[in-house]
């Protein structure tokens, strides 16, 4: 993770560390599944959960971007929100070609 906030108790603090795990569809690329693993600047911690409920493609010239909405669960809360999955087109079909989940750009 290179930026974000948590807000909890009413407070606000930076990010200071992170990870973020995607679970694809192997065959078709899509997201499926998100893990998000971060503590801010005091230490506090949050992880959460996002499940795909539906999914809009919007190809372009120059590529296509996946927009995934997701349902989040983190801290017995559930929430709502969205990745934005974007690819230029020659990344694209080299991941459809190897496997979404072991291309590395």
């Amino acid at each position: 993770m290179t930026n974000g906030y948590l807000i909890k108790d009413g407070i606000r603090q930076q990010i200071a560390r992170g990870w973020r795990r995607v679970e694809r569809d192997q065959q078709n690329g899509w997201i499926e599944r998100l893990v998000i693993e971060c503590n801010d600047e005091v230490g506090r911690n949050l992880v959460a959960e996002g499940n795909a409920v539906s999914r809009m493609f919007i190809p372009s010239g120059r590529g296509v971007t996946v927009n995934t909405l997701l349902e989040w669960s983190f801290n017995g809360v559930r929430g709502w929100g969205e990745d934005q999955s974007v690819w230029r087109n020659d990344q694209w079909s080299a991941a459809r070609q190897i496997g979404f989940n072991e291309y590395r750009p």
